[in-house]
């Protein structure tokens, strides 16, 4: 586990470190969660998690696994710095053409790290949540450079 990871499962806002606050409760549906959407939720009963959902072959974002469950397909996005992550969402966000894991592989676990794509069982999500990010409000890498 990296520093970032440590300080978010730590309890570290990381809304407040990307400087967003819109988030609603949606369903655990496949018809709630598409490629490019951020989502957050905790995990058999864990931290709660902050991911970019990406398309997949087997499904635009939710797929059915070989025993049958749903699983959603994402990156963490608290791997890295949130200024960094903040410019992928500037670039990703809700742009569900780019947000295949096929076109951001290799870029994005370059950003956020090898073992920074994930598969969650959609069955043990809990207290999912979208965010409803704001572009204009995202932190820049400048603005870290500001902090030191």
């Amino acid at each position: 586990m990296n520093k970032y990871e440590n300080l978010y499962e730590k309890g570290k806002d990381y809304l407040e470190d990307i400087n967003q606050d819109q988030i609603s409760l949606i369903p655990k549906s496949s018809g709630y969660i598409s490629p490019g959407d951020v989502i957050s939720f905790t995990y058999e009963g864990g931290p709660r998690v902050f991911v970019f959902v990406v398309k997949v072959k087997r499904g635009h974002g939710i797929f059915l696994s070989g025993r049958g469950n749903l699983l959603v397909a994402c990156f963490k996005l608290t791997t890295t710095a949130p200024q960094i992550s903040a410019n992928v969402l500037k670039t990703l966000y809700k742009n569900r053409r780019a947000a295949s894991y096929a076109n951001v592989q290799r870029g994005l676990e370059a950003i956020f790290g090898p073992n920074s794509f994930r598969t969650y069982n959609l069955s043990k999500v809990g207290n999912l949540v979208e965010v409803s990010v704001d572009i204009k409000r995202l932190p820049s890498i400048e603005d870290e450079e500001e902090e030191e």
